[in-house]
């Protein structure tokens, strides 16, 4: 913090904290005994406890003391790193220079009017173009479901969060920022109604894929448009629930990430924890750095979180959408990445001028690091998410660019951020109608199914696309017919089966023991498909030991005559 000349720290201690300080540490003393940290040492350089979650402290260290801190820690033999920024988007930044929730390196708005967006053709709706319409139908409207929300807040006032009676949807709301519950970016509201927005102000017109569900809201981002991912952290630990802690969401929406090893990265390795000890889905934006492959940002990253990549609204991948491969800090290959597509909508690139942007969220390692390639200032006082996503807008979004014409509650968003709550909202569905049926929620076979129904973008790689483009009506079909059964409602070895990477799919021609078919990895061996972490690890290994085909080059020989 430039402004009191501190640095935010993060310090791995050797044990955690008997309970977790989400908001503030409180006594910081108390804190640091019950993670087995020496007091003196901190005392000795000035630094004060912010928050803990688990095994990890934050502390505001003084800026001149930050350096010499950090060579004692590690000559005590702790882990500590300057915990890494994230910066927000939309009418909270206050320069034509910044980075996106969820290293979204799009352009920003300038102040203007709508009037321009009249003269596009109409716009063919996100929800239409997954067939969103095939849940509503069914029945599957998220009633009974939790939402998660980690974002700049939601506008609790909008007529879309509230029920049939006027009641409000909001069932807890947290504000990290300390600055109140207003929604000043507008990002959050955008998303929430996307997932689950009733589009009663819309006469609806503009409804979300979940309109009944309800919400758990963490507000990290505010008028400064920037967080650290301590409080990304807690909030994360926040939405599990317990004690104090409010009720346990059934799934979290994560429209933001930045750089972050896979599985280790703090946010990425609490992804994972919440799936796996939580039963909580954590469906993850893959971000907007594409076209360049390994460049899909924690937490999307995950191994276990459901991960969405975007499409435009004609169906094709968006350019800025992230590609996989995942790979480690070594450069190595580990999996394919995302797992499903979304529709993010596109960017109007006839309305901005060529200007770069710079990856201002913290150290990055290879290969993202540098400058990110999409364009920055407005050329003109337009909309440039054009054709963009509708969904609500925050009364307190300062951006007038974007404002649907003639319904000022309603706005223009683009980014894998807006296909990444239309995927979570298909998801509260599923989740709520297996809870009204009685079945056990299983977060792998809820991500399971979503990917198994989604239809397969022909023209692009697995690298790109993952399983494909969400489908409504295969979904509710699956479902349906498989609770009716009384089957698993999701074929987890069909899901195992997309880690393959393009260049994995390419290697099985060379190799006998494994076969990929539409249910799943088979191994010949086993005559069974690969259906646990343990065999997708082995098929991995085996698949990629196998040598890749050699070619030759003869010398070209001249023929004479005679």
């Amino acid at each position: 913090d430039a402004e009191k000349g501190t640095l935010r720290v993060m310090v791995a201690a050797n044990r955690a904290v008997e309970t977790d300080r989400i908001r503030s540490a409180g006594d910081g003393s108390a804190v640091m005994a019950e993670a087995g940290l020496d007091k003196s040492l901190f005392e000795t350089y000035g630094a004060k406890v912010v928050r803990a979650v688990d095994n990890l402290v934050t502390f505001d260290v003084p800026l001149a003391q930050a350096m010499s801190m950090g060579l004692a820690l590690a000559a005590a033999g702790l882990e500590s790193r300057p915990a890494r920024l994230f910066k927000a988007a939309m009418g909270a930044m206050a320069s034509p220079v910044g980075t996106f929730l969820g290293a979204q390196f799009l352009p920003i708005p300038s102040e203007g009017t709508a009037a321009a967006l009249a003269a596009l053709p109409k716009l063919v709706e996100a929800r239409d173009l997954v067939e969103g319409q095939a849940l509503e139908r069914a029945g599957m409207r998220g009633q009974g479901s939790l939402v998660g929300i980690i974002d700049s807040g939601i506008d609790p006032d909008h007529a879309d969060f509230k029920d049939a009676e006027g009641n409000s949807r909001i069932s807890d709301y947290l504000d990290f920022t300390g600055e109140g519950k207003d929604d000043v970016v507008g990002h959050g509201t955008h998303v929430a109604g996307t997932i689950g927005g009733s589009g009663a102000a819309s006469q609806g017109a503009y409804r979300g894929l979940a309109d009944q569900t309800k919400f758990k809201v963490a507000k990290v981002f505010g008028t400064k448009g920037e967080t650290d991912e301590s409080v990304l952290l807690a909030a994360m630990k926040w939405m599990a629930g317990g004690g104090d802690m409010g009720a346990k969401v059934d799934l979290l929406n994560m429209s933001l990430g930045g750089p972050g090893d896979p599985n280790v990265d703090p946010l990425s390795s609490m992804a994972n924890r919440l799936t796996v000890n939580d039963k909580i889905l954590v469906v993850a934006a893959a971000g907007n750095e594409g076209p360049w492959t390994s460049s899909v940002g924690s937490p999307g990253n995950a191994r276990y979180a459901l991960t969405v990549g975007g499409v435009n609204k004609d169906g094709e991948v968006a350019f800025f959408s992230s590609r996989g491969p995942i790979v480690d800090s070594q450069n190595r290959v580990l999996y394919g990445k995302p797992d499903v597509m979304g529709v993010s909508g596109d960017v109007d690139l006839s309305r901005v001028q060529p200007a770069p942007l710079v990856a201002d969220s913290g150290e990055r390692p290879a290969p993202h690091a540098g400058l990110a390639s999409l364009a920055a200032a407005p050329a003109q006082q337009s909309c440039i998410y054009a054709p963009g996503v509708i969904a609500p807008r925050s009364s307190h979004d300062p951006d007038q660019a974007c404002v649907v014409a003639g319904n000022a509650g309603y706005r223009y968003m683009s980014g894998t951020s807006m296909a990444t709550p239309e995927v979570a909202g298909m998801a509260a569905d599923v989740i709520a109608y297996l809870k009204a049926q009685g079945y056990e929620v299983d977060p792998f076979q809820v991500k399971a199914v979503i990917m198994e129904t989604a239809g397969t973008l022909v023209k692009e790689p697995k690298d790109v696309q993952g399983a494909g483009l969400v489908n409504g009506t295969r979904l509710v079909q699956a479902v349906v017919d498989r609770v009716k059964r009384g089957l698993p409602v999701g074929n987890v070895a069909f899901a195992l089966s997309m880690r393959l990477t393009t260049k994995d799919r390419e290697s099985l021609s060379r190799q006998n023991r494994y076969q990929l078919t539409p249910l799943g990895l088979l191994d010949t061996t086993s005559g069974r498909l690969v259906r646990d972490e343990a065999e997708i690890h082995s098929a991995l290994q085996a698949i990629r030991s196998v040598p890749p085909t050699q070619t030759v080059s003869l010398p070209s020989v001249e023929i004479l005559p005679g």
